[in-house]
């Protein structure tokens, strides 16, 4: 059993990037239907607190480490951090953990497109605090009841849990010094923005014109512009084009497939039209890219002294 985060990085290298529903489950065996929450502990220990690379289709997390230590790798960066933190992971990210031996905490998957979507799940965050935080003990009394109301049958149950889930992503939120509220006109362009940003991870890969992005969701093409500026800073057009990237990217990190089959894999009709893809985003080949990007893998940003209350940061 390793007994320090510390000691490798986890375990990345893969034929494909598996896609669960909850690590190890598929949905053929699982399904989230409002949200799903367990101790961490309760499937690291099971897989000897090393979770491979993998990811969640349509699905947001949140890991919560109240005591321990994390080697974590989202989407190619490798960071470490020492309990209290916690780790936003939005669907279809890329993620790899290593806990120490008897780390804890909770693990909550939420489907995407809910409230406090563009607030947490708009890119991977580590939201650190210090032990004495004011909010990290009412943050760990929550998911505690949260937890024990999860695992209740009565008919107030649900109500009661979900009432208590938001109250939790509310207090990540003053956390992250953000306040949104859902039922305002920003906070439906928000959830139009979220429901374009789900439609780009099914069909991306299918190679569908803006319009049709455009059409399926009701909006004109320059008000869907509009959207992506506001809450992306790029138009749809490059925000599709980012997410082929980023494929293009895992696809690179995490399995040994060839360029041309990572070419394939992606969509592009040849090897040549894939590299100049890669090229024109990057100022070089494929080949130089899955270099680098598995050079700094391999090299996990050090454990740090603990931040400033409330410090977010995006991995990396």
């Amino acid at each position: 059993m390793h007994n320090s985060a510390s000691e490798m990085t986890p375990r990345v290298a893969q034929k494909s990037i598996p896609s669960f529903v909850l690590y190890g489950e598929t949905s053929q065996t699982t399904q989230v239907d409002d949200f799903h929450i367990e101790r961490l502990s309760a499937r690291s220990l099971m897989y000897n607190w090393e979770i491979d690379a993998h990811r969640h289709g349509g699905l947001n997390q949140i890991f919560v480490l109240s005591s321990g230590q994390i080697t974590a790798s989202i989407d190619g960066a490798t960071s470490q951090s020492n309990a209290p933190v916690a780790l936003t992971i939005p669907s279809q990210c890329v993620h790899a953990f290593r806990f120490s031996a008897g780390s804890e905490g909770f693990v909550i998957t939420q489907p995407r497109g809910r409230e406090w979507q563009d607030i947490l799940f708009s890119g991977p965050l580590r939201i650190e605090m210090t032990a004495d935080h004011p909010d990290l003990g009412r943050l760990l009394s929550i998911l505690e009841l949260l937890f024990d109301e999860y695992g209740r049958s009565d008919s107030s149950a649900t109500a009661v849990s979900l009432s208590l889930l938001n109250a939790a992503l509310a207090v990540f939120a003053r956390i992250n010094h953000t306040s949104w509220r859902t039922g305002s006109p920003m906070g439906r362009r928000v959830l139009q923005y979220a429901a374009f940003e789900g439609l780009v991870d099914a069909h991306f890969l299918d190679h569908w014109p803006i319009r049709r992005y455009a059409s399926t969701l009701n909006l004109s093409e320059s008000t869907l512009d509009r959207l992506c500026r506001t809450y992306g800073g790029r138009t749809a057009f490059q925000t599709v084009q980012d997410r082929v990237l980023l494929e293009a990217k895992r696809l690179l990190i995490y399995t040994p497939s060839s360029i041309a089959v990572v070419a394939q894999r992606l969509g592009f009709a040849d090897q040549a039209y894939f590299s100049r893809f890669i090229r024109a985003r990057t100022g070089g080949p494929p080949s130089d890219l899955r270099r680098d990007l598995r050079a700094e893998l391999d090299e996990p940003s050090a454990v740090e002294a603990p931040p400033t209350v409330g410090t977010v940061r995006r991995p990396g």
